[in-house]
């Protein structure tokens, strides 16, 4: 632990904090959802935004949401569609955020792998990756 720092830990979100919100991973990200409800849960697509919005709105996810609802999503399944086809590639690298995340000596967690589990680090590694920030935020 850093001696200047009471912390041993420090909670990162990478959406659109880590790289920028202009590459459209949000748009995506919805995109995303409402093809997973319409695939994978057999809702209209014409009803799937409202719904994904209901549910965040009450549940704080879609994926919490269905699950409260009694829906059996396999949490792999719903992060391969909904992370696994995001545009990875326009994350630009970029060395000062790489050189600052490395000399942080606190252990550094990706915020999502701690509300979502496993789903979440195959993305957190393409992220990192494609920042060539060579991976320093674990799980």
């Amino acid at each position: 632990m850093d001696s200047c720092s009471p912390f041993d830990s420090l909670l990162f979100d990478l959406d659109d904090t880590l790289y920028s919100s202009n590459i459209g991973f949000g748009d995506a990200t919805k995109r995303n959802i409402d093809d997973f409800l319409v695939e994978k849960c057999g809702f209209e697509q014409r009803k799937a935004s409202a719904l994904r919005l209901q549910l965040f709105k009450t549940y704080g996810s879609t994926l919490a949401g269905l699950r409260s609802l009694g829906y059996d999503v396999d949490a792999d399944d719903y992060h391969r569609i909904v992370h696994g086809r995001l545009p990875y590639h326009l994350i630009k690298p970029d060395p000062q955020l790489r050189n600052l995340l490395l000399s942080i000596s606190q252990q550094k967690i990706d915020l999502k792998d701690c509300r979502d589990g496993d789903g979440s680090t195959q993305r957190r590694r393409k992220i990192m990756m494609y920042m060539e920030a060579c991976a320093p935020i674990t799980g």
